[in-house]
Formats: C-alpha cells, sequence, structure tokens
C-alpha cells in the first residue's frame, strides 16, 4: 500500500474518554500535513465506517483485508477486542492513514485499532459511536470468538452486520438478528449463492414440482470448528421458500402435510464448511424427478471450479417436467474482499437471508436434539 502513516502507539489509560479524545487528536495530526510519500494535499474518502469486534489472533488478517477493500470501499476502520494482556479498565490504540496519488492530490482513508481491557469493553458502544464518521453508513463485522460484549455493542451501532456462518453456528446468528438495529449478511450465504440458483433452475420449467419434494440429500465437507454446517443454512432457505414444518433429523413436513426425507453425508474431498452436491426427489410415480447439482473433480482435489448439473425423469409431465437435460456449468471461485464487498452491496436479498438463517437455526437445533 503507498503512503502508509501511523501515529505512535498510545499507553492504555483507564478513561474511555481520554482514549477517545488522544485518537482524534491522532487523527487530526495525520490530516493536517501533506501525504509525506507524494507532498500533495490529502482528501479524505469517507463511503463508510467499517467496525469489526475480533478476537486478536485474527488481527493481521483483517489489516490486509481493510487495506485491500480500502481500493474500492474507502472509510474509516475500526478493529476492536478485547486483550487480556490489559489491566481490566484499560484500553490500548493506534491510529494509521493510507494514501493513493489520485490527480494531483493524495485520496487517504484512516484504520483505528482499540484494545480493551475486560471492564472498559463494557464502554466500546459508546467509543466506537463517538469515533466512527457521520453521515456514512456503519457496517459492522463480528468475527467468530469476538466477546459477547463487544459484539453486541458494535451491532447496537451498524446499521449492517456482516457475519461468516462457515465460522460461527446458526443460533448464535440468529440471537444476533434479533438483537442488531440493522439487517444482518452472511459471507457464507454469499459464497452460496450459486448453489441456490442452481437448484432453483430445477423447477423453472415446472414450478409445483418445487412444492412436490419427497426427498433431499446434501452432502458436505465437515463444517469447521465451531461453525454452522452448511446443509443447514441451505435446507433452512428451502425450508422457508417452501413453507415446511416438524424440520428434525431425517425429515420434515411439506405445507401440504406429506413428508420429506432428508439425508446430510460427509466428504472428505472438499475444504471444511464446503457444499459438494445437492440431490432432489420430487413427484411420483412416472412424474418423478430426480435432480443433482455436484461439484467435478479437478486433478487431484475436488474444486470450487465447475459442478455438473443434471434433471430426468418425469415422463409426460406437465410444463415441461419430462425434459431431461445435463450441463456443466461454472461454479467460480472469489477471494474474500469480494466476498466481504458482496456482502456489504447485496442488500435485495436480506429479507430471504433471515428467514433462512432463522429456520436454519431452528434445524441446528433439531437435528442435535433428535
Amino acid at each position: 500500500m503507498e503512503g502508509a502513516v501511523s501515529a505512535p502507539r498510545d499507553a492504555a489509560t483507564g478513561k474511555p474518554s481520554d482514549t477517545v479524545a488522544a485518537i482524534e487528536r491522532e487523527l487530526a495530526s495525520i490530516w493536517s500535513v501533506p501525504d509525506p510519500s507524494t507532498g500533495a494535499t490529502k482528501v479524505r474518502a469517507s463511503t463508510l465506517n467499517y467496525v469489526v469486534a475480533t478476537p486478536p489472533s485474527e488481527l493481521d488478517t483483517l489489516r490486509e483485508m481493510t487495506d485491500n477493500i480500502a481500493e474500492t470501499h474507502a472509510g474509516r476502520v475500526l478493529l476492536v477486542w478485547v486483550d487480556g494482556r490489559l489491566e481490566p479498565w484499560a484500553l490500548w490504540h493506534e491510529v494509521s492513514g493510507v494514501c493513493r496519488p489520485s490527480a494531483g492530490t493524495s485520496v487517504c482513508n484512516d484504520r483505528v485499532e482499540i484494545g480493551f481491557g475486560a471492564v472498559a469493553a463494557e464502554r466500546a458502544a459508546s467509543v466506537v459511536r463517538s469515533l466512527v464518521v457521520p453521515e456514512v453508513p456503519v457496517i459492522a463485522e463480528v468475527v467468530a470468538g469476538a466477546p459477547s460484549l463487544l459484539v453486541y455493542a458494535v451491532v447496537e451501532v451498524a446499521d449492517r452486520v456482516v457475519v461468516d456462518s462457515r465460522r460461527m453456528r446458526l443460533g448464535p446468528i440468529a440471537e444476533l438478528i434479533s438483537r442488531a438495529r440493522g439487517p444482518l449478511a452472511d459471507r457464507a450465504w454469499v459464497r452460496s449463492f450459486s448453489w441456490r440458483e442452481l437448484v432453483a433452475r430445477f423447477f423453472d420449467e415446472a414450478p409445483d414440482l418445487g412444492h412436490a419434494i419427497e426427498r433431499v440429500t446434501i452432502m458436505r465437507a465437515k463444517p469447521r470448528p465451531g461453525g454452522a454446517d452448511p446443509s443447514h443454512l441451505f435446507l433452512g432457505w428451502l425450508a422457508s421458500r417452501l413453507g415446511w414444518s416438524e424440520l428434525g433429523r431425517g425429515g420434515a413436513r411439506r405445507a401440504d402435510g406429506r413428508a420429506i426425507a432428508v439425508s446430510i453425508e460427509e466428504a472428505a474431498s472438499a475444504e471444511p464448511g464446503d457444499l459438494v452436491a445437492i440431490s432432489i426427489e420430487a413427484g411420483k410415480g412416472e412424474q418423478s424427478v430426480r435432480c443433482e447439482v455436484a461439484r467435478k473433480p479437478d486433478g487431484d482435489t475436488s474444486t470450487r471450479g465447475s459442478v455438473h448439473w443434471s434433471r430426468s425423469g418425469g415422463a409426460g409431465g406437465p410444463g415441461g417436467a419430462g425434459r431431461a437435460s445435463a450441463h456443466d456449468m461454472a461454479l467460480g471461485h472469489h477471494d474474500e474482499t469480494w466476498v466481504l464487498v458482496k456482502a456489504i452491496e447485496a442488500t435485495e436479498g436480506d429479507a430471504v437471508y433471515k428467514e433462512a438463517a432463522l429456520t436454519g437455526a431452528k434445524w441446528e437445533t433439531w437435528w442435535e436434539q433428535t
């Protein structure tokens, strides 16, 4: 990154108000001088506030990611965590800025890092509220492993909250939905978009078959430790869209009262938390249809590069249900900066995600209890 500057690390104090005042002074000092790398006047880029509640172990990854996202969504970044090495009432902070030359000026954004002692964390919401740039959205990300006290503080301030159910279970996400004042977005939901789109295509020519599903089989890699089973979020999407009830291990019930068989199988060759194959059987007798989308092997490992999509059966069925077809399709892969940008920007699916996550959380509970 070009033109990085920082203020000196500040010693911890016992007053959050002192820390806020020190941070504001250091920000002012950064903006009051020209870009040291070019001598050009600095212009602040403020499209959003990005506030992250994180465990300390993720700080290096987040610093790199926030530098990357600033290329398209420059603004103020606040990284906050609870530091067990600090006295309970103490705070630690560091302020830095990154500038990029642009048409004779330097376009800059800043980053504030704050470590809270366990007691000082009770004031996190007021500290964050004092430091965000006004009149631009506050996007908060909750990283798995961040203390609940800090998480609740940042979601209280945020206009939009980002989570990742690959690393966080759906039960805690459902709790955040009830606490947050803004909508939630999920990185895992963004990554699995292609799977939902491909499954929806099964019923393009015969929509009624969506309400005649008899069996769903999902193959996925073993979830990450502490993460949600990706099949539960996917099943939450199906169930909330199609009006299923009585969710539990091995089954559910359709809107018309008929039982649906559900099975979840494990694949060893994919990355933890990845979907590998989805098979759906709908209708009965001569009208039955079998649909499947599955990853294709690529080289020595199962990759995210492409899938095989197939639909068969339903001879003589209405609305084109008897048309068999098969295609190889690109599944696509994007880095985590792209995923985060989509989680921030793609607001049109917020209501669908909320229903899917809440239903998936119920499925998660039922699956473990039955």
